[in-house]
């Protein structure tokens, strides 16, 4: 076999691109910033400095990106925070 290693390692770059997502997190008016926050930590486990920067940037900016990874290991992290009221969505 006669196959190109950069072009094996081109692949799986592009495959690991392909598999990041990024879980976002939008402002939704009727949510306080602190509850929000906590909910970042309780689900994300951001650090409190961290989910209250997150909070604050979504409610100032409308979205924060607040985690990434594959779609399987953010789909219950986005499950958990729509149960407890905040808009959130797995994009590219």
């Amino acid at each position: 076999m006669n196959e190109n290693p950069l072009k094996d390692s081109e692949l799986t770059c592009c495959d690991l691109l392909e598999r990041s997502k990024v879980l976002i997190l939008y402002d939704k008016k009727n949510v306080p910033v602190n509850y929000t926050a906590k909910c970042l930590v309780d689900v994300c486990e951001h650090e409190p400095l961290q989910a209250q920067q997150c909070a604050i940037l979504s409610k100032m900016k409308g979205n924060c990106d607040i985690a990434s990874g594959s779609h399987d290991s953010l789909t219950a992290k986005r499950d958990k925070l729509l149960e407890l009221g905040l808009k959130v969505r797995i994009a590219h």
